[in-house]
């Protein structure tokens, strides 16, 4: 049955002025060679069309039918819902007949889970490379990477200690790595025998760009969006980012097993373990739908019209972030993919803002990474918060790539920034931590790479921010304090509680200790206060308490208290007064 829902002209012009409500592959922005035409920065992206809902039928139901659905829209005008194709865990996507805006596909999606036959619906948002940057030819330098500083994000001061980590394993070729991002080009740094059988699972033929849909090939082809199909309104790729091809999947690759001890090129975290390469963003990105089917199948999952993937990912790898919430489909994915026993690594993403509105980094059972810098603080454009779990070196990361602006030429190296690098050195220290305990969970994985971390320079990543439990270190293998960097104590957790007791203009502060002292005693508190967005007054002891004795009338005073340890300062908690 076809069931119409609506959309107004002029929603259609204003389709690509607002940003994307889905996730964007984490900021890789190059640093090394020339490039043509820039490409613009993740905060001037611009919201795709969706084409599609997603949707989860309740347990008996046949979907052979478009559900019904009345949006209630004035605005809208004749879009009709047409049954699309079987994904993993029993969900199917359902097509629109015309494209809609992010937030009408929003409201769709929540009349479909009004039908008693739906159990949800989420639209099939698109999802695309948070910078589109060009790449042109670069020069090997004589010298490998490794043996300059360039590489400082394996070895350098405030590197992962990579070298400590070796002398324990390199990595065993039964540990497989799936990287979900743009596919893979050949480079003589990254060694067939290093690979397993992959696959391609972009849907969209013109996203693709290889000439078919789904198959066996997760080759890149290519990315790049050229002005013309950006600004053409008849274009499949119109409002895109302008940019040559990224080679963001090649770069990602290179650092998790780029090969070492080779005279050339780059080395890598984990150069001993396989990489599986799974093909999920083309041309001006891929689908939710496409990214969902792509992590039940690298975990072993079952994908409809897929075959079953022989060697099951015990690391998977989701280099990109973006502003959206973790919808329950998202979640049920990803859970399932951990209890299969895959450890999922995401990028925290590059807005620099707290990463709670960042997906996938906002879900639970993953381990979200935020980017560090070679001086040992957050990188700028990294974003931080409770849900970040630790950082990693992700700002001027060389790595494989290649010199093609369309299509693939030769085989070269970029540096690039971003939570997109960051994610892979977790991924690669997460496998040489299943080489050597192949037994453990993923739960044990995140928990070993969370506890073994260094401290940030200064003892903390910034002021009233956290960036989790501190800089990513081959400690996580060898068991033993990082040579790189400082002590294995980090910053303590967030106090537990804080309440409030009034009484006429006075009011009393209180908290709790946090159970996260950071591997060293909490020594004391950093209190601050502010009144009717007002300036911050400061205050720092030992005291669990802290009394305001001149509440004004009508005036709202906002708290924050952070408990201190000899590592530095940890997440401040934040706290509204009640007006008097």
């Amino acid at each position: 049955m076809r069931k119409q829902v609506t959309r107004s002209v002029a929603a259609t012009a204003a389709i690509c002025l607002v940003m994307p409500v889905w996730a964007t592959t984490a900021r890789a922005a190059t640093s090394d060679v020339g490039a043509s035409d820039s490409a613009p920065s993740a905060s001037e992206m611009q919201a795709e069309p969706v084409t599609g809902l997603i949707v989860k039928y309740k347990p008996g139901v046949k979907a052979t039918e478009a559900p019904q659905v009345a949006t209630g829209d004035r605005s809208v005008d004749d879009v009709d819902l047409e049954p699309g194709r079987k994904m993993s865990l029993g969900l199917r996507t359902v097509e629109l007949s015309e494209p809609l805006s992010p937030t009408q596909a929003s409201a769709v999606a929540t009349e479909l889970e009004k039908d008693p036959r739906v159990e949800s619906a989420t639209p099939d948002i698109k999802i695309s490379p948070a910078d589109r940057t060009s790449v042109a030819s670069a020069t090997q330098p004589n010298d490998p990477f490794y043996r300059t500083a360039d590489m400082w994000g394996l070895d350098g001061r405030f590197g992962i200690a990579a070298s400590a980590g070796w002398a324990v394993t390199t990595g065993s070729p039964s540990v497989v790595v799936s990287v979900l991002d743009t596919g893979i080009q050949s480079h003589p740094d990254l060694a067939s025998g290093s690979q397993v059988a992959g696959y391609d699972m972009i849907t969209d033929v013109e996203v693709a760009n290889d000439g078919d849909g789904r198959d066996a090939d997760p080759s890149d082809p290519g990315d790049r969006i050229s002005t013309a199909e950006s600004t053409d309104e008849n274009s499949s790729f119109y409002g895109c980012d302008v940019g040559g091809s990224s080679w963001h999947g090649t770069h990602v690759t290179g650092t998790i097993n780029a090969v070492s001890d080779n005279g050339i090129g780059v080395s890598s975290v984990a150069p001993g373990v396989k990489v599986q390469t799974v093909r999920v963003l083309g041309k001006c990105g891929g689908t939710l739908s496409d990214i969902l089917d792509a992590m039940a199948w690298a975990s072993g999952g079952t994908v409809p019209d897929v075959p079953a993937n022989p060697t099951p990912a015990a690391i998977i790898n989701m280099s990109r972030g973006g502003t959206a919430s973790c919808d329950d489909m998202t979640q049920s994915v990803i859970n399932a993919a951990v209890v299969r026993g895959s450890t999922i690594v995401v990028a925290a993403g590059n807005d620099g803002k707290d990463v709670r509105n960042s997906w996938p980094a906002n879900c639970r059972n993953v381990v979200s990474v935020g980017a560090s810098n070679s001086v040992g603080k957050r990188a700028d454009f990294s974003n931080y918060g409770n849900d970040v779990d630790l950082s990693a070196p992700g700002a001027g990361i060389w790595s494989t790539s290649n010199t093609g602006t369309g299509g693939p030429a030769s085989p070269t190296y970029h540096r690039h920034d971003g939570t997109s690098m960051a994610a892979p050195h977790v991924a690669g220290l997460a496998a040489l931590i299943k080489s050597i305990r192949p037994g453990f969970t993923p739960a044990e994985v995140e928990a070993r790479l969370k506890g073994t971390t260094s401290g940030f320079a200064g003892g903390r990543c910034g002021d009233w921010i956290s960036c989790g439990t501190g800089i990513a270190s081959t400690a996580a293998v060898t068991n033993k304090p990082a040579t790189s960097h400082s002590p294995l104590a980090h910053p303590p957790g967030r106090v537990r509680t804080i309440s409030v007791t009034y009484k006429s203009r006075k009011a009393v502060v209180k908290w709790t200790s946090p159970t996260d002292n950071g591997f060293a005693n909490v020594t004391g508190y950093h209190y601050r206060i502010a009144k009717g967005g007002g300036k911050w007054s400061s205050w720092a002891g030992t005291a669990s308490s802290k009394k305001v004795i001149h509440r004004k009338k009508r005036v709202t005073y906002v708290v924050q208290v952070a408990p201190v340890n000899s590592a530095g300062r940890g997440t401040a908690v934040k706290k509204r007064l009640r007006a008097w």
